[in-house]
């Protein structure tokens, strides 16, 4: 990238597992599912003749979210994984993300 500056694009879908059993959520809807693709792109290196391609490389996350505290539905745990390759597929790395997500302004 040699200094310039990217932006990462990402489309998601939200999913809620199942019991397989009964096909009822689990525990009414604390264990939820994301799954998604993305872009990197590099406007900038372009503008500034360092790169002759805009796009850098594609990403496809998958994870799940798990709200722990049944007084506090908002507050989730999140785990996903996220492999990357660059845009000629010659190599990648695979990125992990363990976090807390905070959904504003709804109550599930």
């Amino acid at each position: 990238m040699d200094g310039c500056s990217a932006s990462d694009q990402h489309a998601f879908w939200k999913f809620k597992y199942r019991n397989s059993a009964d096909g009822q959520p689990f525990s009414q809807g604390k264990l939820s599912g994301v799954f998604g693709g993305g872009i990197r792109f590099n406007f900038i290196g372009v503008l500034a003749n360092q790169t002759n391609n805009i796009v850098e490389g594609y990403s496809l996350n998958i994870g799940t979210r798990v709200a722990p505290f049944k007084s506090v539905p908002n507050v989730r745990v999140a785990f996903e994984l996220a492999p990357y390759v660059v845009r000629k597929f010659d190599s990648g790395v695979l990125k992990s993300n363990l976090g807390v997500v905070y959904t504003f302004g709804r109550k599930e």
